[in-house]
């Protein structure tokens, strides 16, 4: 398990939990979380834990901000 946090539309910072079940994808390729760095734009389909972290289900990485 690991995770980052992603700051969203409103310029709040969200963490988000990557488990086993989590599938990552950019395109048509799914990838491992390696792959995420700072600056990709993301979407992450999930749900909050107790924690009040999102436990990602699905996250597609878009673009690079670089």
């Amino acid at each position: 398990e690991g995770g980052f946090a992603l700051v969203d539309e409103n310029g709040r910072e969200k963490p988000v939990l990557i488990t086993g079940d989590t599938r990552i994808r950019k395109g048509r390729e799914f990838i491992s979380e390696e792959v995420l760095r700072v600056g990709s734009y993301v979407i992450v389909v999930g749900f909050p834990n107790e924690k009040k972290q999102i436990e990602a289900r699905v996250i597609r990485i878009f673009a690079d901000d670089q």
